[in-house]
């Protein structure tokens, strides 16, 4: 018998086996490699307290986040202001940021106001928020658990019929402040406006005894009693010479000189009684400014003239006032 030698055959399977080991090597290289690590979001939640709320109150919570560089967050994932169920209400979000380092960080907060009352006693929930940030790579998600608070009803249901506590009882009255600073102050000023008003109104008219401080003599004299005041020299002498001269000049109406005194006298017939002093006064000006000095210089003698100048002033605007009244009257009467 001849035999031939034969080539051995791969058996199948193991062709096979090979292929599928082949084919997976990029798959398990792969999974072979770290995954990316997510970034660390730290998050610090400040809740309000969990019991004793009744409709109308209001809660906190403050939500602090601190993001890692390169991630912001997503303004679309905050809680949307408005009603939220049946028993709260979410004012809208503040948000504040603020740069640490190389992160930023964010404090969220939610304000939510109690709009509902329960029959019972009621455990409900703040609702839980989802805080999307973005940056490079996936977005990653902070999240904030649901917060339980209990509420209930202010009052009970039904109010025992006892000492009349079942009938409505008017609302209390109000605590009127005190309103008499309030009232002094406004008057106060009401009397001050109206002083005011009335000065000025008087200033208008010209009654005499507001425009006393205008008059010439009246001026003269009050600035010769400052002078007199001050250690006597002769330049405060003469200064007190000056001012007595300004006002024979600004009764005058022009410049009076010691030898031209009879105009003065005819248009103000109430210093004919000074005339003799009048007349001192205009020669003693005379020897102070233009001739030789002779004595001491009184400057009292000066101020006490002035001040019978402004008496008789005075005395004279009085007379006018009372004869321009009387005329008044008279054509009041004729019309």
């Amino acid at each position: 018998m001849r035999t031939t030698d034969r080539p051995a055959t791969v058996p199948r399977r193991v062709f096979l086996l090979a292929a599928i080991t082949t084919l997976s090597l990029p798959y398990q290289a792969a999974q072979s490699q770290p995954a990316p690590q997510q970034p660390e979001i730290a998050i610090k939640v400040q809740q309000p307290r969990a019991f004793g709320y009744v409709i109308g109150d209001e809660l906190e919570q403050r939500i602090e986040v601190r993001a890692p560089a390169g991630f912001a967050l997503d303004p679309r994932s905050l809680p949307r202001a408005g009603r939220s169920g049946l028993w709260l209400q979410l004012a809208p979000p503040r948000l504040r940021s603020e740069r640490v380092g190389a992160d930023t960080r964010y404090r969220l907060t939610l304000e939510y106001q109690i709009i509902n009352a329960p029959e019972q006693v009621r455990t409900v929930g703040l609702p839980e928020v989802d805080l999307v940030f973005g940056g490079s790579g996936n977005p990653v998600t902070a999240s904030v658990d649901e917060w339980p608070i209990t509420i209930a009803r202010i009052t009970p249901t039904f109010v025992l019929a006892r000492a009349g506590l079942q009938q409505m009882q008017p609302d209390a009255r109000p605590v009127m402040p005190d309103a008499g600073p309030y009232r002094r102050l406004t008057l106060l000023w009401a009397a001050a406006i109206v002083a005011l008003v009335g000065v000025g109104v008087a200033r208008r008219r010209g009654l005499p005894w507001l425009r006393h401080g205008t008059r010439p003599f009246a001026q003269a004299a009050h600035e010769i009693a400052k002078l007199a005041r001050l250690p006597p020299d002769r330049s405060t002498y003469r200064r007190g010479l000056q001012h007595l001269h300004r006002a024979f000049d600004a009764a005058a109406g022009h410049a009076v000189f010691g030898e031209r005194l009879a105009p003065l006298f005819a248009s103000h017939p109430e210093l004919l009684g000074l005339r003799a002093e009048i007349e001192q006064f205009y020669a003693a000006s005379q020897r102070e400014f233009f001739g030789v000095h002779t004595g001491v210089p009184s400057l009292a003698e000066v101020l006490a003239l002035a001040r019978r100048c402004r008496a008789a002033e005075g005395t004279a605007a009085r007379r006018r006032s009372r004869d321009d009244s009387a005329q008044s009257d008279r054509r009041a009467h004729a019309v």
